[in-house]
């Protein structure tokens, strides 16, 4: 018993140091996972008029008989932990503005320490296209969501869902903002 002394006491001073570097990276980077601390949750993010605005999913499967059938993007991902499915479909299958990363610069030491945050990064901004990986790991898992259905395309339609307060009730309003097709 007397030998798990230090090793608890190390503990403790470990953590008692990775919380404030923890911390800082995520208000000047990003939330780092797994942390030590769960994420700040500031509650409903409203705009100016009260609107709640969130991102929403759906992806229709059209199979080679011309038939299409929908499924869910948190069935695509049930694998994915709940917390990480929705950011990590975005990060692959949502399409951004911006071609391609910026050249290799200052912000590459960032990647030799963290290159998943690099990559997280990269990818949330800029779009080159679905990978080649991606698209063969959508089409295997669409062969196993619909057996015996050979997926032809999959198109994934991202959009923004408004809730306005309205006259004592709520209006709702709904957006096409991207969309992506998957040939195969």
């Amino acid at each position: 018993m007397q030998a798990r002394v230090p090793a608890v006491r190390l503990t403790f001073a470990l953590v008692a140091l990775l919380f404030p570097i923890q911390y800082l990276i995520a208000k000047r980077l990003a939330e780092p996972y797994p942390a030590i601390m769960m994420p700040g949750f500031g509650g409903a993010r409203t705009d100016s008029s009260g609107a709640y605005v969130l991102g929403k999913a759906d992806l229709v499967v059209t199979f080679r008989d011309g038939t299409r059938d929908s499924a869910s993007l948190r069935t695509v991902f049930a694998r994915a932990p709940s917390s990480q499915f929705w950011p990590v479909a975005e990060g692959i299958l949502r399409p951004r503005l911006a071609p391609a990363a910026p050249a290799p610069g200052r912000r590459r030491s960032l990647a030799r320490f963290l290159p998943g945050l690099q990559q997280f990064k990269d990818h949330r901004w800029y779009w080159a296209g679905i990978a080649p990986e991606t698209s063969h790991w959508l089409e295997h898992r669409l062969l196993e969501l619909f057996p015996r259905r050979v997926p032809a395309s999959a198109t994934v339609r991202w959009f923004t869902d408004t809730v306005r307060p309205s006259g004592g009730g709520f209006a709702r309003e709904e957006v096409l903002a991207d969309s992506l097709v998957v040939r195969w």
